[in-house]
């Protein structure tokens, strides 16, 4: 009997159901029982093996393959903390590859101190190709010296003889990640991914391309600095193939599917345009926080689908229908949240995208090779040229952007030249732009007037209601007037066209935040910017629309919010073809006080520094501005500590005003308040006292008693007279305005609460009782919860204060839970342990276990209620 036709009859017995074996093995073995019987004997034994172990014999062995598996990645971890290789001592894994482990390791041989990363081949995978591999990459690694690459300090071999590299330990976060973490806006993430351009030129310049470029490779040190780590895959390129580099086997590609090219993916030809498309993947994830194919194949048989797919315009991809599921789920960030982390709104960063970074990036993304840029060079000179407003490659069929991009950079020249070459016939298209922008401007003059028709008549239309007679005109006050014009606006919504409402939204929203009531002009202002939007080529009305809302979020202390609303406008005033220049200074500074108020002075310097030279180079000698932008600069100096500069523009500020004919009382007010506080810092305190009061005065002549600004001043007298001992002046400051701040804003507006924070200092710390203290920081826990929330950091800041005060009077159960409470909602705000007001509450905590003379019970409280305590960051009941 032939065994290998028993074997031939057996397995495909097995092919076929059970019902069917029999007659096939009838028919095949036919004039030969002994072949039959031998060949059902081993079916009938697959059959009970099949009974024993169940249908699989993988259900059967999981556990043990499991187990198996368990300690195979327990043998990988062949390096335990403290052991030397070499002259380093391992202190523990950073993370593992597709060969190789990574260990955090420091010298130990008393040569130098420095903390390394420390890369060794995985056990099981020192086969001869693979440590060929290892050692190329030291060859690689060698021979790359830049500064936005990890770089190679040592090499050697393990005693077991397993090579390893030690290279440079970068501490960092995956370049997507900071981007996000750090909100960095588009031009920002365009600037730091230039820099990975560099890198990348930099190996392929010494003939070598990376093959797994991705963010986790590409890491942001707190500094900003980029680094771009692992080699390992890296593939050195010359005339003729280096004898001594390893061969990639086509069915041992390493590469990480989502960012790899089409030819990687396919088994083709590896260039510098491999990298080039995963610098395109790698910058479109930076920017839009999508992948551009979606979701990837993972198993390599798979990838023709990945490598075929097309590339979604980036724009495109932020859109909020863009790659959404039926039912509206998606396990990727929302369109609002990316654009949240980009500073701006869904439709601003639509508009950022549009255009050239559309192009850019589609060009890099090509899946012919040769349709790419040619070089990581020329990427990044493409972005340069988009950030420096020139046109870009990308685009160059596109004759009238080409020429938009020239007179945005060149307008003089451009005017000058036309006039000079008016018969010549090589600036038609220029011409016709011109034309297009005169007719365009007709347009929106003929708007404006329309509006300013329709809200005249409007306003008229309030004095003309049947209920108001000829007596009560006289009495009516403003606030009464707004109140009926708001009105007439919710209850008659088709009186008037939708530009001229957005005009009358606009106007009404705007007065109100004049009288302080910034609460009731947000929903205006919100509408007013929603109509703007839906009036397609009104570019300067909506800015403007944009800024007073803005102003209004700021006074509302939704500095997050304003700061995307001013990044928006100031991007469509400067993108006007004649903008405004008075304008755009006014909102720079405007925008410099909010990055001022959200922590960000350096930012703010820049701004107001900005604004000031504009009004200085463009305004009129009289330019009733400039005080106002001498003041804000010095506030946004002062946040950066520059007291002394600070000073002198807050004086020249106070000089320029009161030269003029009419000084504006509210102007030397807010002026005066700023310096007082400075001077109150550098303890010049009778000048900040001083100060003070003369702003006090001048705020309630021009404001009124009631009114925010005028408020905040009586606070700051009132805090300076408490640091100087005069208690008794300062509580009957502060519970006047508690009176009318109740009267002006009810009960419960977060500026009352900031009064009874106040006044629990007061207490606190100028009459030494802290349980009296107590009544008046619950009552600004509760208001501020219901105000502003739980979770905002002044309700962490008086739950801190309260603790505090309970700290100091014993009640130390009470102390601890107010203070573990303050430190949870401080800790989220801020994100770091080393925020002072997350690191004060922490140590108040701490120091809960001290004697009770320690400074734990004595604690200073966490940050004060509006950082620096200026006019503009300290507000009650609205501000600005």
């Amino acid at each position: 009997m032939d065994p290998g036709r028993v074997d031939e009859l057996f397995d495909a017995a097995l092919e076929l159901p059970e019902d069917e074996r029999h007659s096939f093995l009838d028919a095949a073995c036919a004039g030969n029982e002994a072949l039959g019987r031998e060949v059902r004997a081993l079916l009938a034994a697959s059959e009970e093996a099949e009974r024993v172990l169940g249908e699989s014999l993988t259900d059967f062995a999981g556990p043990l393959l499991d187990e198996l598996a368990r300690s195979l990645r327990a043998e990988e971890s062949v390096l335990p903390p403290g052991i030397r290789i070499g002259p380093w001592r391992v202190m523990r894994e950073l993370g593992r590859g597709g060969m190789g482990l990574v260990y955090l390791a420091e010298r130990d041989d008393g040569a130098f101190s420095r903390q390394v990363a420390l890369k060794v081949v995985k056990r099981g995978m020192d086969t001869d190709e693979i440590l060929l591999r290892f050692r190329y990459e030291r060859q690689i690694l060698a021979g790359l010296d830049h500064p936005n690459i990890a770089g190679l300090l040592d090499a050697g071999a393990t005693d077991d003889g397993r090579p390893y590299l030690v290279m440079e330990y970068v501490e960092g976060r995956p370049i997507d990640r900071y981007g996000d973490e750090e909100r960095l806006d588009v031009s920002e993430r365009v600037s730091l991914f230039r820099a990975v351009c560099d890198a990348v030129e930099h190996a392929h310049r010494r003939l070598i391309v990376h093959r797994d470029l991705k963010p986790s490779n590409i890491l942001v040190g707190a500094d900003g600095t980029v680094k771009l780590l692992d080699f390992g895959i890296a593939k050195l390129l010359g005339p003729e193939p280096d004898a001594g580099a390893p061969l990639t086997r086509a069915e041992v590609r390493i590469v990480t599917p989502e960012y790899g090219a089409p030819e990687q993916l396919l088994g083709g030809a590896i260039t510098t345009a491999t990298d080039v498309y995963a610098l395109g993947v790698v910058l479109y994830k930076l920017l839009t926080g999508r992948l551009p194919h979606g979701a990837h194949a993972t198993a390599p048989a798979e990838w023709h689908t990945t490598a075929e797919r097309d590339v979604q315009r980036p724009s495109s991809a932020v859109q909020p229908s863009s790659r959404r599921g039926a039912g509206g789920a998606s396990d990727e960030p929302t369109p609002e949240a990316l654009a949240a982390a980009r500073r701006t709104t869904t439709d601003g960063l639509r508009r950022r995208l549009t255009g050239d970074l559309d192009g850019v990036l589609l060009r890099a993304l090509e899946a012919d090779p040769a349709r790419r840029y040619g070089s990581a060079t020329e990427l990044g000179e493409e972005l340069r040229r988009h950030l420096a407003g020139e046109p870009v490659r990308a685009r160059d069929g596109d004759t009238l952007y080409r020429a938009g991009r020239f007179v945005r950079r060149h307008r003089k020249g451009v005017v000058a030249a036309a006039l000079a070459a008016v018969t010549l016939g090589a600036y038609v298209v220029t011409l016709l732009v011109s034309a297009a922008r005169i007719d365009r401007e007709r347009a929106l003059v003929a708007l404006e007037a329309q509006r300013a028709a329709g809200v005249t008549e409007f306003m008229v239309g309030l004095f003309q209601d049947p209920d108001i007679t000829g007596a009560s005109v006289d009495t009516l006050t403003a606030r009464e007037l707004l109140n009926r014009g708001a009105l007439r606006l919710r209850e008659d919504t088709g009186r008037l066209d939708p530009g001229a409402r957005g005009a009358a939204l606009l106007a009404l929203g705007r007065a109100y935040r004049g009288l302080g009531d910034s609460d009731i002009s947000l929903p205006l202002l919100e509408e007013a910017v929603s109509l703007r939007r839906a009036e397609a080529g009104d570019f300067r009305g909506l800015a403007e629309a944009l800024v007073a809302l803005a102003s209004a979020r700021n006074d509302a202390r939704h500095f997050e919010a304003a700061d995307s609303l001013y990044r928006e406008a100031v991007g469509l005033q400067r993108a006007l073809p004649a903008p405004d220049s008075l304008q755009l200074a006014a909102w720079l500074t405007g925008h410099g006080g909010v990055l001022r108020d959200l922590g960000r002075p350096d930012s703010a310097v820049v701004l107001t520094r900005t604004a000031l030279g504009i009004r200085m180079r463009h305004g009129p000698a009289d330019d009733p501005g400039l005080p106002a932008a001498l003041s804000d600069l010095a506030y946004s100096l002062r946040g950066q500590g520059a007291l002394e500069e600070a000073e002198s523009m807050y004086r020249q500020a106070l000089e320029r005003e009161r030269a003029r004919p009419a000084p504006r009382a509210s102007g030397l007010a807010r002026t005066l308040n700023n310096l007082g506080v400075l001077l109150r810092e550098v303890e010049r305190q009778d000048e900040a006292e001083a100060a003070f009061r003369e702003a006090l005065a001048l705020a309630r002549e021009a404001l009124g008693e009631d009114h925010p600004r005028t408020l905040v001043k009586g606070m700051h007298l009132a805090q300076m007279l408490e640091y100087r001992g005069a208690s008794d002046e300062a509580e009957e400051i502060l519970l006047a305005q508690v009176e009318v701040t109740r009267a002006r804003w009810g009960h419960l507006h977060w500026s009352v609460g900031q009064i009874w924070f106040r006044l629990g200092d007061l207490v606190r710390d100028h009459r030494g009782d802290p349980a009296a203290a107590v009544p008046h920081y619950r009552q600004a826990v509760r208001i501020f919860g219901e105000a502003l929330g739980e979770g905002h950091a002044w309700t962490g800041s008086a739950r801190g204060a309260l603790g505090a005060a309970f700290a100091r009077s014993g009640a130390l159960a009470e102390a601890e839970r107010e203070l573990r409470e303050a430190h949870r909602i401080l800790l989220a705000v801020h994100g770091s342990e080393e925020h002072s007001a997350v690191r004060t509450v922490r140590d108040q905590l701490a120091g809960l276990d001290e004697p009770a003379s320690g400074a734990g019970r004595t604690g200073g409280q966490p940050e004060r209620l509006g950082g620096s305590g200026s006019d503009e960051n300290t507000p009650v009941g609205g501000g600005g």
